[in-house]
């Protein structure tokens, strides 16, 4: 699944069903170390959670796209437009 809206203005809007609750959004560095952000929930706007994030972790950076994927494990990666770092979103 790819979704790409306007990385400034347009709503991310997290996949899945009710079932789906109780997954929680990680940050995974350039040395491939997850650190938590949250839980997040189907349907809910996680591009406006990604962008927080990022103003304080990046504050010089401007993303303009994001990315999402499945993995194997079905793991939801989100590509925001950084080469080596990505959110993740994975069921618990």
């Amino acid at each position: 699944m790819w979704i790409l809206p306007d990385m400034l203005h347009a709503p991310v809007r997290l996949p899945g069903s009710e079932r789906d609750k109780g997954m929680t959004l990680y940050f995974r560095n350039n040395e491939d170390e997850l650190e938590p952000i949250g839980e997040v929930n189907p349907g809910e706007n996680i591009g406006e959670i990604i962008r927080a994030d990022l103003r304080t972790r990046r504050p010089d950076f401007t993303s303009y796209y994001m990315r999402m994927w499945n993995d194997d494990n079905d793991d939801i990666w989100i590509d925001y437009g950084s080469h080596t770092e990505f959110y993740m979103v994975k069921k618990e």
